[in-house]
Formats: C-alpha cells, structure tokens, sequence
C-alpha cells in the first residue's frame, strides 16, 4: 500500500534513513514542506511513522489516516494517567 505524508522540508534526511528503500517518491519542497509517498506491505506497517511523532501528517489513504489517529489516540490514553 502506498502511504502520502507530509513532513517538514528539515525532516527530509532524517526520513530517507529511517525509511529508506520504503519511500516510493519525494516531492519538491513548497513552504517549508515536502510530500513523501512510503510504501508499505500492510496497514499495520503505518506505525512506523509514530516515530515521527508531530513532524508528519499523514494524508492518504484515509484507512493510514484513521490508523495512526487511533494509535495515537491510544498512546495518549495510556499516559494520560500515572503508572502504575
């Protein structure tokens, strides 16, 4: 599946190395920000880019967008509160 984000144009290089042969294709930058397309075998796979935390956006498909906003959700849930 391919997945379109949008990442700051200063976040580039540290993208191509954590994704490396992932990225299907670059973007030019426009203010400020570039659009990359990752692919991945899997919906499961998008939760690669929570490393990114709030320097990406995903933006397509929607079933990627849905996934990490859940995921995100769940994050923010279980620290919500103090351990245990």
């Amino acid at each position: 599946m391919l997945v379109t984000i949008r990442l700051p144009e200063k976040g580039l290089d540290l993208a191509r190395r954590i994704l490396g042969t992932r990225i299907h294709h670059v973007s030019d930058a426009e203010k400020g920000s570039c659009v990359v397309v990752v692919r991945y075998p899997d919906i499961e796979s998008v939760r690669q880019l929570l490393q990114f935390g709030d320097h990406i956006e995903v933006l397509a498909p929607e079933t990627a967008r849905a996934r990490i906003s859940q995921l995100a959700r769940d994050l923010a849930d279980r620290h919500s509160t103090p351990a245990s």
